[in-house]
């Protein structure tokens, strides 16, 4: 659970910088050099932990087709997502961006047996209503651009659908390996993608620092989220990052003097409302499992999360 929290500090401060970067440098470019640095942290890590013959084990060799199949998603959500945020408005992105909650639950429910409780779904519809006021959504004001829109909702089904994969399918390999390999092969598409920018990069201090920083900020991203995705199920994860928009709305107003509104501060304080249910119910679920630890766990509280083989253990 903490793992989660913290991957939404995280990815608010990601949507914080990328604000701040995005008018300054192409997004493919920008994507491709803090991927850069992010493996660079990744390659330190493995290095100073020796545990480089992980990331090319016979267990990775196996698994390859599945980690090329999430980084491919992770090009194709960030593509998407771009070229979808230039055909549609800022409001129909915001509000289609969040559709990846309705994905996880009904792929979860369908093909994995993770059933939110009465409690989840009341929380999720606090956190939900919380999130649309943040954003200043009202439905009478969102404007149909169905490319834009479609792609958006794309990115949002395979959002869902990558943590699946991650979850169930490479359950073998250690997270860190996972990221890694991710974060290398989708590097690829963006940096091919550069060869068709034409706009200036021009390097001062102040744009090589926020790069830096952004690259740490990713590589924090993924250690934690593939963390949470041990320990809990994708739907969960995914309700508990709707409280992102209400943290990028108070490090705007804080770091880049945006303005807040009355509306904005109600919608934060469902937001608050619908987490603490959520963790309440999360804490009530582990207490239920710890108290029946002989019977299998898929069939109490959530669900069996993949467990690591020796081959992927640090």
């Amino acid at each position: 659970m903490w793992n989660a929290l913290l991957l939404s500090v995280i990815t608010a401060a990601y949507y914080l910088l990328l604000r701040r970067m995005s008018a300054d440098v192409s997004p493919f470019l920008l994507g491709t050099m803090f991927r850069v640095v992010c493996l660079l942290l990744f390659s330190i890590s493995f290095a100073v932990r020796g545990h480089g013959r992980l990331l090319i084990s016979k267990e990775v060799r196996r698994l390859l087709p599945w980690l090329l199949l999430i980084a491919a998603c992770n090009f194709i959500i960030e593509g998407a997502t771009i070229v979808g945020l230039g055909l549609t408005t800022a409001l129909n992105a915001a509000l289609l961006a969040r559709i990846d909650i309705v994905f996880a639950i009904g792929i979860g429910m369908t093909f994995f047996h993770e059933r939110p409780h009465k409690a989840d779904l009341f929380g999720i519809a606090l956190l939900a209503a919380g999130c649309f006021a943040v954003l200043n959504v009202h439905l009478g004001g969102i404007s149909g651009h169905a490319v834009g829109d479609l792609l958006v909702v794309l990115a949002g089904f395979l959002i869902a659908t990558n943590a699946f994969v991650i979850r169930y399918k490479l359950g073998a390999l250690h997270k860190d390996v996972i990221a890694f390999h991710n974060v290398l092969y989708s590097t690829i598409p963006f940096a091919l993608a550069c060869l068709w920018e034409t706009r200036v990069f021009v390097v001062t201090p102040a744009t090589v620092s926020f790069i830096l920083i952004l690259g740490a900020v990713v590589f924090g991203s993924y250690m934690s989220y593939y963390a949470a995705l041990r320990a809990m199920p994708v739907w969960r994860i995914r309700a508990l990052l709707l409280t992102v928009p209400a943290l990028v709305l108070f490090g705007g107003a804080f770091f880049l003097r945006d303005p807040v509104t009355i509306g904005q501060i109600r919608g934060a304080a469902l937001v608050v409302a619908g987490e603490l249910i959520l963790l309440v119910s999360a804490m009530r679920n582990a207490r239920a499992q710890a108290a029946l630890p002989g019977e299998p766990r898929d069939q109490r509280a959530d669900v069996l999360p993949p467990q690591e083989t020796a081959a992927g253990d640090f």
